[in-house]
């Protein structure tokens, strides 16, 4: 199913909420340098001051939704790490970007599991998840936007353990 006819079968507030952050993601992609490190993240958040055009029926339900819409997260290096009882990492940072872009807060609820997680979402226990693989499985229960980040899954070993 294309994502026109996905979209078609929402209503408004997923419709609203799915515009506000294809908007953000495509906003934000185009000012992320690739290759930039956490800390360059926290540099580029500093210096990209802009909101996000919105329509104002966009911008109203954000308003009516600041600090509802949940996002679902676990440690998954190095995309999202906890360090000193704090969520941090690339993810975490892209969280906190769009929340600059769009002007809103979003609600950061914990899970012990990646598995916890993606069940949250089944059941719409969430709103949102990162960091997340597009599967024909997922696709049943989850929209997906333009990935925001690529890493390469890899096995790494040491060189004098070959």
């Amino acid at each position: 199913m294309n994502i026109s006819k996905r979209i078609g079968s929402l209503n408004v507030k997923w419709k609203l909420l799915l515009m506000a952050f294809w908007a953000c993601a495509s906003f934000c992609a185009q000012q992320i340098v690739p290759g930039a490190t956490t800390q360059d993240a926290g540099v580029a958040h500093a210096a990209l001051k802009g909101k996000v055009a919105l329509t104002p029926e966009e911008r109203q339900w954000l308003s009516l939704h600041n600090g509802q819409i949940r996002i679902g997260v676990t440690v998954i290096p190095p995309q999202v790490l906890r360090v000193n009882g704090k969520y941090k990492g690339l993810s975490i940072d892209y969280i906190h970007l769009m929340e600059h872009k769009l002007g809103c807060r979003f609600e950061l609820v914990s899970y012990a599991t990646w598995s916890e997680v993606v069940q949250a979402a089944r059941v719409r226990q969430i709103d949102m998840i990162f960091a997340a693989q597009q599967t024909s499985e997922r696709l049943t229960y989850i929209l997906f936007t333009e990935p925001y980040i690529e890493l390469p899954n890899m096995i790494l070993v040491r060189k004098d353990r070959q």
